[in-house]
């Protein structure tokens, strides 16, 4: 499930829920809570800086929980029914169990 919520002409919210079962489909075993500030600097670039909690689980039990805090920057272009959204991102990342931290930078090219 995903929420918007524009509170002034350039500033938003954002947030976004998930739960899947990949190993037994009828079980959730993972789920994601995340959200953020984003800024409407143009109404083609959105820079954003979001956080999150991932949590795995293996047998009915907690087997890995993530913290997750980014900055985002996303450019999109439309073209008649095409959209290409280009995502460039650094996010840092800090598992609770184990204790670990990881950074990730990406960049995702997204045609809608």
């Amino acid at each position: 499930m995903t929420l918007t919520y524009k509170f002034h002409p350039k500033f938003f919210l954002y947030a976004e829920g998930q739960m899947r079962g990949n190993e037994d489909y009828t079980y959730p075993d993972y789920y994601e809570i995340k959200g953020g500030l984003g800024y409407n600097l143009t109404k083609n670039h959105k820079p954003f800086v979001g956080l999150g909690r991932y949590v795995n689980y293996k047998d009915h039990s907690l087997s890995r929980e993530e913290f997750r805090v980014w900055l985002q920057d996303v450019i999109d272009i439309k073209k008649g029914i095409v959209k290409f959204e280009n995502r460039f991102r650094a996010e840092k990342a800090g598992s609770m169990s184990p204790k670990q931290t990881r950074h990730r930078r990406e960049c995702v090219t997204v045609i809608v």
